[in-house]
């Protein structure tokens, strides 16, 4: 995985991008804040299914829904929630269970295309001997590399040009990393 980099061209040009994704996840996480019913409410749900592109059944979404409530409640980390979303489905659901994680504690990466291809780096096939460990281990280097860039100069940069676009949404410094990092296409 590179280290990221995001020049101040980079950011002039994404930082624009994500207005309309970052109104979304901000609503996404007053509701996520507010919710009272386990992540029952449909609205929470369509709105949270929206800007995650979840494209899964009903049942599956249940199933998810649930476990975002077991993991608010019982304090689940990526790994705990990567292997019950493998348990419930048989799918290893990276990206899905980084969301969910990442919804709960939002200082948490993201595991994402776009994001991925951005630091040069890919989600582990299912050829991969220890899929489960292979990414596991990608979600802490995603973690580490975040710190490591919201340490340099370049990433107090980006978190001080992102506050002054975006003063009304205080939102997590890995989250502008994030959000910049997926409109840098």
């Amino acid at each position: 995985m590179k280290p990221i980099t995001i020049s101040n061209t980079q950011l002039a040009v994404a930082l624009p991008k994500v207005q309309p994704g970052l109104q979304k996840y901000w609503a996404i996480q007053q509701q996520v804040q507010r919710d009272r019913s386990g992540f029952t409410d449909p609205v929470l749900r369509r709105s949270y299914n929206g800007f995650y592109r979840v494209r899964r059944g009903l049942q599956w979404q249940s199933t998810y829904f649930d476990l975002m409530r077991q993991a608010q409640t019982h304090g689940y980390g990526f790994s705990q929630v990567l292997r019950a979303l493998h348990q419930s489905t048989g799918r290893y659901e990276a990206s899905f269970a980084s969301k969910l994680i990442a919804t709960l504690d939002t200082t948490q990466p993201v595991i994402d295309s776009v994001v991925l291809s951005n630091l040069g780096c890919k989600l582990a096939s299912s050829s991969t001997p220890n899929r489960m460990q292979a990414i596991e281990s990608l979600h802490r280097d995603l973690q580490q590399n975040f710190q490591g860039f919201l340490a340099s100069a370049e990433g107090r940069a980006l978190v001080s040009t992102f506050k002054a676009a975006y003063p009304a949404f205080a939102i997590s410094e890995e989250k502008m990393v994030d959000l910049v990092l997926w409109q840098m296409r």
